[in-house]
């Protein structure tokens, strides 16, 4: 490669870096715009480098320019099919959805790696003249295409957060995540203390359905009016004490006469569009919204309500002692708005939320984890909007102090 060459490529390889380093400081666009200045920008670097192995191995005729077009040319027939290709091999993995993520983008990347090649071979071939070596040829394409391919490993890997999916143990029951110190409060009674409920919304988006913290007593509670289309469940704390359960939704706008503004619910400027849909118990998830963002923490004395916040950007943010914030996110090209959203975190560090974008109206499935034992389990399938509930308060809870801090947030 000669000076110009080499100059050429250093200044295309800073020109990449600068216009993605914006991207690179918020989790969820780093992965979307890695995407995009690989297509636009980054197959000419991939070129340059990949015509300077060709022309080294002893390719004359054009090796830059042919390297630089056959690499957007699979490039953006890959974007073609990159998400077909992924749907297929989440689809044919088995396991549940956290568990089978990394595998399917090992699946896809090995997969792309190996047809990339096979596109790229007959035009990489015409760089050399008559007078080739088939094998001597044949190891210059395979070695380019392997050098690039390790660059693309370390760049999208460098824009992607997996760490909801890589972080946890997952365990096959959820009672095996460790639940004990998300219990209610003893009672002097020497009764077990009970796990709480998780109410959330079926798959068919309009029948409530309640089940036991480990998975148990799993049962229909309600169905949502036929005016909603998308919904979320929500406590709503009364001043007078305990919670009713709401359903919120943005179909509700106009149905103001049906409030009871004897609940704080904290919402923002969606503060209109709840209906009270039954009296559930003494404890639940209060939710946040800020960015498409909703969280909850149900053990009041420990954390400010601020310290857990989970948006479809940014994934899940909690403060664990006050000091450092652990942050558990999905952001890939191929994972994206996926949450995780309606994030509880109950006593003892433990959390529940859904994997999924809830304007979707579906569902990846409502998880259960701990961040002591760093243990994840499935609870329901394809449930959403999930909103804990606590027949007796747990452990922490005031309600009191709860209310204070909404107040001063609304």
């Amino acid at each position: 490669m000669s000076a110009t060459d080499r100059h050429r490529l250093g200044l295309m390889v800073i020109v990449v870096l600068i216009a993605a380093s914006p991207a690179l400081a918020n989790a969820g666009s780093a992965a979307i715009w890695a995407g995009i200045s690989h297509l636009l920008i980054g197959n000419l670097v991939i070129g340059l480098i990949e015509g300077g192995i060709l022309r080294k191995f002893g390719a004359t005729r054009a090796p830059f320019s042919i390297a630089i077009a056959t690499n957007y040319v699979s490039a953006w027939a890959g974007a073609f099919l990159a998400a077909w290709a992924f749907s297929m091999a989440m689809d044919w993995l088995p396991g549940d959805y956290l568990n089978k993520l990394i595998p399917a983008h090992l699946l896809v990347f090995l997969s792309f790696t190996l047809g990339g090649f096979l596109i790229e071979l007959p035009l990489l071939w015409l760089a050399f003249d008559r007078s080739r070596r088939p094998k001597r040829v044949l190891a210059a394409i395979a070695l380019a295409n392997a050098a690039t391919a390790l660059g693309l490993v370390c760049w999208y890997s460098a824009a992607s957060d997996m760490s909801l999916a890589s972080r946890f143990d997952p365990v096959r029951e959820p009672a095996m995540v460790g639940l004990d110190s998300a219990r209610e409060a003893k009672t002097q009674n020497g009764r077990e203390p009970a796990l709480p409920w998780v109410y959330y919304i079926a798959s068919d988006g309009r029948t409530v359905r309640r089940i036991r913290l480990d998975g148990s007593e799993d049962a229909r509670v309600a169905e949502l009016p036929e005016t909603i289309e998308r919904g979320w469940l929500h406590g709503g704390l009364r001043h007078g004490g305990g919670v009713d359960l709401l359903v919120k939704a943005h179909e509700l706008e106009t149905l103001g006469e049906v409030q009871e503004w004897s609940h704080i619910a904290y919402q923002g400027a969606y503060e209109d569009n709840f209906v009270v849909l039954e009296e559930v118990g003494a404890a639940a998830s209060v939710y946040s919204i800020q960015s498409m963002a909703i969280a909850a923490s149900l053990d009041a004395s420990r954390e400010p309500i601020e310290n857990t916040i989970a948006n479809v950007v940014d994934g899940l943010q909690i403060s664990v002692d006050g000091q450092r914030t652990r942050r558990y996110a999905l952001s890939t090209p191929f994972v994206f708005l996926t949450g995780p959203m309606y994030a509880s975190r109950l006593p003892g560090n433990v959390l529940i939320f859904q994997v999924d974008f809830h304007m979707a109206n579906n569902s990846h499935g409502i998880y259960l984890a701990n961040l002591d034992t760093m243990r994840i389990a499935r609870l329901v399938e394809d449930g959403m909007g999930p909103c804990v509930v606590y027949d007796r308060p747990p452990p922490g809870w005031d309600a009191e102090k709860l209310l204070e801090r909404l107040q001063g947030h609304r």
